[in-house]
């Protein structure tokens, strides 16, 4: 049977299906759910990132799931890891797109290092086995402020910097409008095409396929569509219930409809529709 081409995305609003499928005609390689699919479907793309940001002259990578869930115990606060990738000898990459300036990076990289390596040691392994871990936040500004591509962080000795505790724990920054001057062609033009969205080089162009192939996925756009009508849904529900709260409160104290409209600067029919969900619930 020919597919319809019609995308199922359940009993959603006409104007949240409208915004979904507009958000996603216009995703790019930095949207998180692009991001994550593409990375999945092409490891041998996220082996080529891993390669220009940390330098590490890895040969293939094994994406273990786009999203991976982390939940230590029930009452522990979980992670869902972006990217979740293993490389051949054993290295575990992290990567993670933020394409919002976020204050508390840092202390989130903290906490997904150590959820990694408790979920390590949550199947049986030794200290001494623990993975060599690198926690990547791929970013589109500065964090740190001093102008710098990368920011590669490791343990080492307050007193003498020289002296590295070598733990294996590695947390890297990219900040994609930084100075890449001494950086090598292909990541000079990785971090400019995550801010222009312009492919330079072979690896550029190979995401840049990607992403326009993604764009004609309809299983992808069912499921990017299902859930952010879900989250649209869901917020104008919070809208709607709120602006009922208030007409509730103002014809309680006497406030026709139409007055209520013009108190508030809303359209007479959405109060209207609003003062029918408060008389509903009182029924």
């Amino acid at each position: 049977m020919k597919e319809s081409n019609k995308f199922y995305v359940g009993e959603f609003s006409d104007a949240a299906q409208r915004a979904a499928e507009e958000e996603f005609a216009k995703l790019d390689f930095t949207s998180n759910f692009l991001f994550c699919k593409i990375m999945m479907k092409r490891p041998d793309l996220a082996a080529k990132v891993i390669r220009i940001i940390t330098g590490i002259p890895i040969k293939d990578v094994q994406v273990e799931v786009a999203e991976y869930p982390i939940e230590i115990t029930k009452s522990s606060r979980g992670i869902r890891l972006d990217i979740y990738a293993v490389d051949e000898n054993e290295k575990v990459y992290d990567i993670e797109m933020q394409t919002r300036l976020d204050r508390n990076l840092p202390k989130r990289a903290r906490y997904y290092q150590g959820m990694i390596d408790l979920d390590h040691l949550d199947r049986g392994n030794d200290f001494d086995e623990l993975n060599e871990t690198y926690v990547i936040f791929i970013c589109l500004d500065d964090l740190f402020g001093n102008n710098l591509s990368i920011y590669h962080f490791e343990n080492m000795c307050h007193e003498n910097p020289e002296i590295l505790l070598r733990d294996g724990a590695h947390k890297i920054f990219v900040n994609a409008k930084g100075d890449t001057t001494n950086y090598p062609t292909a990541f000079r033009c990785f971090c400019r095409y995550l801010i222009t969205h312009q492919a330079e080089d072979e690896l550029t162009m190979q995401i840049e396929q990607e992403v326009q192939e993604a764009r004609d996925n309809r299983k992808w756009k069912r499921e990017y569509m299902s859930m952010n009508c879900w989250e649209a849904d869901i917020r104008a529900e919070g809208k709607a219930e709120e602006l009922a709260m208030i007409v509730a409160t103002l014809l309680r104290k006497g406030k026709t409809p139409e007055e209520i409209a013009e108190l508030i600067d809303r359209p007479v029919e959405e109060i209207r529709e609003a003062a029918a969900r408060v008389a509903n619930r009182m029924q």
